[in-house]
């Protein structure tokens, strides 16, 4: 064969040669074979088809004869060798493949080399082929008959030295080193195993190159973890794990999510409501349901889209087993389970009966099933009851008498059958027991036109009583009595006639049975008897006339001073008056009427006689605000007095003073000045009043009528602290309200610079304000520079008072000669000598005129009212600072008075006020000033 043709004409060509050296092996190694027969030739035909790709082309197949001879002395081996081949025109040599069969032929290639010359050579008998390793490399047995190594399993080559692989690999693989190394696909020792993807990825077995995955595992090449059962074709399988479809669960996805929460909604006597929390994708529910111990009556119902199902046609009074089930996709859920038990038929024609006051009697219709017995409930309307067992009855009906009840009342009665723990439905009607009799009816008291009855009251709960009276002259309507009375008083009856009364209870419709008894009048008596025209010493007497003829009357009259003779009257005549009596005494007056020597009941009637008003009411000692009244006291015997008195126009509201019975004068006090009084005494006892005695005066009047300060103010009878107006100098046309202090040291102060109590004001104000003033008169304020001014620049000489207090401490200043200056000199201060307790501050300041924030008018280098936050007639700076920073303790931030309480204590109280010098000496001479005026 040209082996300069392609390299796969070589490899055909030495394929053809490794078969023919085999065959030759084989002959020579034959025993049987002599000398004479070692010619031998081979002849071999090859047919290769080489397969087409999609970029080959098969040429058209030749055929041509290819001989070697080989000779060797007498022995000569021919190989003749015919090789067909269907070459394919392709790209083919960088193919794997190829390459891999490439390498193989350069290895036969080898081979063949080697045993042509061995052939070449001969062998020699027992002496071994010249050049021959007889030790066979240590890996066989050397073969004198054949001058050849028999190699050991792994090994081949002439001398064994060449390690060889089991079954060639194949022709799946290389030989490398005694190891096969299988082509892509191929796998084994010896890669007669075609392989599987992946090796299995180690979690299967290959067998003839499909994966056999172990348990859990899917794929081609077993990579995929397998879920249990493949979640049943009921969720997904995700990294081994089932993600079940909705409503499913469990690790194959095979169980339902039972219903949860089954339970009885409603139930009768032949059915059962029943309900349960849904499962999120059922495509339906199975209910099955069956009596108690008897599973082979089981019903099975199909229940779609819905948690609820009535089961009806049921028995009444039995258990039943009821189940249900979710479905979903044909699996059924595990069930959830209840009991439930019919109600018994209800009772029909339940009624009353009958009644007495102690009993009701009540029947009703048997029901067709059997049951153990009727309970019987009887309930009165406060909610107590009483129970009963009743048997069943058999006839048709079953009747039963209440016994034990109270009378008068209306119970709620139900009844329900009962068969072992099975209860059925109650049926209910009301029922009443009847009122009972009022009790011992009897006349107790009985006059000529009246009776009056008695009995005992009911044990019913009733509205009342009727009672009603006959006699031979006809019959009374009905008078209804009061449920809680046990008495009544029949009035307007006629004398001497015997009456026939009854009387019953009623409640709504119900009445009892009347109870009875009889009466009879007595004569009648002068009735109506009352005093009238009551005065001070008579009243009359009068009556209503008898109903049957008589001769006359007798009328007698009594007090605690003694009673009267009787005095004779004419049968017509219906009144008398009685005169000559004592006020305010109590009478009593008796009548009765005479016929025939028999006289009738007397009556009488009580009068007390007026109490005569005291007389010569008169005002004497009348003053600027004063007057002493006196009076004659009555003649009958009083309590005491009820004085009242009042402005005469009305504006003032009426004082009542309350006097003892044995005054005769008071003294009125605290009138105001030139006022006419209207007076009024009246004497009482008791309840009882007395006429009124009346007499009007009228007071001294004013002696300032436009006071200039609180002392003239207080002249003119006004002697309460409170705010006012004053006029300067006595001069109508300039009003100033002020604030008049009528308690302390006498009274009479006008409160004209400042009052401080509480801190609720604050005083560092501008120069403006501290002109006009600020605050309010009846708590903090001040009253205004512009005012001080105009009181205190009079002809009349001011006094001022500082009242000063810290905690419960107090103490005061007087200075005798007050006043300040005009606006343009800076209001300056005029003070006057010191007098009191708490020390002189203000003499330290005379002549200093006044200092605010924006008006600096001290002598210091700085503003004082700045440094110490306040307003005053500074110096360098202050001894006092009562328009001081309230609260503030710091050294002379305060309200300080230095003398009495130094620079380190704020006060907490301070009021400054003006009044004349000298007015407490004129207060003593006011009481003889008024005695001339009011002469």
């Amino acid at each position: 064969v040209g082996m300069t043709h392609s390299p796969l004409r070589r490899v055909l060509l030495l394929l053809g040669l490794v078969y023919a050296m085999s065959l030759f092996s084989a002959a020579t190694n034959d025993p049987r074979a002599s000398s004479s027969e070692r010619g031998v030739t081979f002849s071999h035909v090859y047919k290769i088809d080489v397969a087409e790709g999609s970029s080959c082309k098969t040429e058209a197949p030749s055929s041509e004869g290819q001989t070697e001879t080989t000779p060797n002395g007498e022995n000569d081996l021919v190989f003749r060798h015919s090789i067909k081949l269907q070459t394919p025109k392709c790209d083919c040599d960088e193919s794997e493949s190829f390459k891999s069969l490439l390498y193989r032929v350069n290895g036969l290639e080898e081979e063949v080399t080697y045993l042509k010359s061995q052939c070449t050579q001969g062998c020699c008998g027992g002496g071994g082929a010249a050049g021959l390793d007889t030790s066979c490399g240590g890996h066989g047995v050397y073969q004198h008959e054949t001058c050849s190594c028999l190699c050991n399993p792994g090994w081949e080559g002439p001398d064994c030295s060449v390690s060889s692989c089991p079954d060639e690999c194949n022709d799946n693989g290389r030989c490398v080193d005694g190891q096969c190394v299988c082509h892509q696909g191929y796998t084994g020792d010896d890669c007669s195993q075609v392989a599987c993807p992946g090796d299995c990825s180690d979690k299967g077995h290959c067998v003839d190159g499909r994966c056999v995955c172990f348990p859990h595992f899917t794929g081609d090449d077993c990579s995929i973890q397998k879920c249990p059962n493949d979640c049943a074709g009921h969720g997904r399988c995700v990294d081994g794990q089932c993600v079940c479809d909705e409503g499913l669960y469990g690790e194959d996805c095979s169980s339902v999510f039972g219903p949860q929460g089954l339970r009885l909604v409603r139930l009768t006597d032949i059915s059962l409501l029943v309900e349960w929390e849904p499962v999120s994708g059922a495509e339906h529910y199975i209910l099955t349901y069956h009596p108690k111990n008897d599973e082979h009556s089981l019903q099975q119902v199909q229940v779609p889209h819905k948690n609820s199902y009535l089961i009806s046609g049921l028995t009444p009074g039995v258990t039943y087993i009821v189940q249900v089930h979710a479905v979903i996709k044909e699996v059924r859920s595990e069930a959830d389970t209840i009991e439930a038990t019919t109600d018994i038929s209800g009772i029909n024609d339940f009624q009353v009966l009958g009644q007495t006051e102690v009993s009701i009697q009540v029947g009703w219709k048997n029901p067709p099933a059997e049951v153990d017995y009727f309970r019987l409930t009887a309930t009165d309307p406060s909610g107590q009851e009483e129970e009963l067992s009743v048997q069943r009855s058999q006839e048709a009906r079953t009747k039963h008498t209440i016994l034990g009840l109270f009378p008068g009342t209306d119970y709620q009665i139900s009844v329900q059958a009962v068969k072992g723990a099975v209860e059925g439905k109650p049926s209910s009607v009301t029922g009443g027991t009847d009122i009972d009799v009022p009790g011992n009816l009897v006349a107790i008291d009985v006059t000529e036109d009246t009776v009056t009855l008695s009995w005992d009251r009911v044990r019913a709960d009733v509205e009342g009583y009727m009672l009603s009276y006959t006699s031979a002259e006809g019959s009374s309507s009905d008078i209804p009595v009061g449920r809680y009375s046990t008495s009544y008083k029949l009035i307007g009856l006629k004398p001497g006639v015997l009456y026939n009364v009854y009387i019953w209870a009623f409640k709504e419709d119900k009445v009892s049975k009347k109870s009875s008894t009889e009466a009879e009048t007595e004569l009648d008596a002068p009735s109506d008897l009352s005093a009238q025209d009551v005065t001070e010493s008579s009243f009359t007497v009068s009556r209503d006339s008898t109903q049957v003829h008589i001769d006359g009357y007798f009328l007698s009259f009594s007090s605690s001073a003694g009673s009267s003779e009787g005095i004779p009257v004419g049968p017509d005549s219906t009144s008398y008056r009685l005169t000559g009596l004592k006020p305010g005494v109590q009478y009593t007056v008796l009548i009765w009427a005479t016929k025939s020597g028999d006289s009738s009941t007397r009556v009488f009637t009580e009068a007390e006689t007026d109490i005569d008003a005291p007389s010569e009411l008169k005002a004497t000692d009348v003053s600027v605000d004063s007057s002493v009244l006196t009076w004659v006291p009555p003649l009958a015997d009083i309590d005491g007095y009820i004085l009242t008195y009042e402005h005469e126009d009305g504006e003032m509201k009426a004082v009542e003073k309350q006097l003892g019975h044995s005054e005769s004068r008071f003294a009125l006090s605290g009138l105001e000045t030139g006022q006419r009084y209207s007076v009024t005494i009246i004497a009482y006892r008791g309840n009882k009043r007395s006429k009124a005695a009346q007499t009007i005066f009228k007071t001294v009047g004013t002696l300032y009528p436009f006071p200039m300060d609180c002392l003239q103010i207080m002249k003119n009878g006004n002697k309460k602290s409170g705010i006012f107006t004053v006029y300067v100098n006595n001069d109508r046309s300039k009003p100033v309200e002020a604030y008049c202090d009528m308690e302390t040291d006498g009274g009479g102060w006008l409160v004209v610079l400042q009052r401080r109590t509480s801190g609720k004001l604050d005083f560092l104000k501008r120069w403006r304000q501290y002109l006009a003033g600020f605050g309010n008169m009846t708590d903090e304020f001040w009253i205004g520079l512009d005012n001080i001014y105009e009181l205190t620049n009079t002809p009349t000489r001011y006094e001022l008072r500082f009242d000063l207090g810290l905690g419960p401490d107090r103490a005061y200043a007087v200075y005798d000669n007050f006043k300040i200056a005009s606006a343009k000199q800076k209001f300056k201060l005029t003070i006057g000598k010191y007098s009191g307790t708490a020390g002189d501050a203000m003499t330290y300041h005379q002549g200093q005129s006044w200092t605010t924030v924006d008006s600096d008018n001290d002598i210091a280098l700085s503003n004082c009212a700045l440094s110490h936050r306040g307003a005053w007639w500074y110096k360098n700076c202050h001894l006092a600072n009562l328009n001081g920073n309230w609260g503030d303790n710091r050294h002379s931030m305060g309200i300080n008075w230095k003398p009495w309480k130094g620079h380190l204590l704020s006060l907490d109280f301070t009021e400054m006020k003006i009044r004349p010098v000298g007015a407490s000496s004129s207060r003593k001479r006011r009481s003889l000033m008024v005695r001339e005026m009011s002469r």
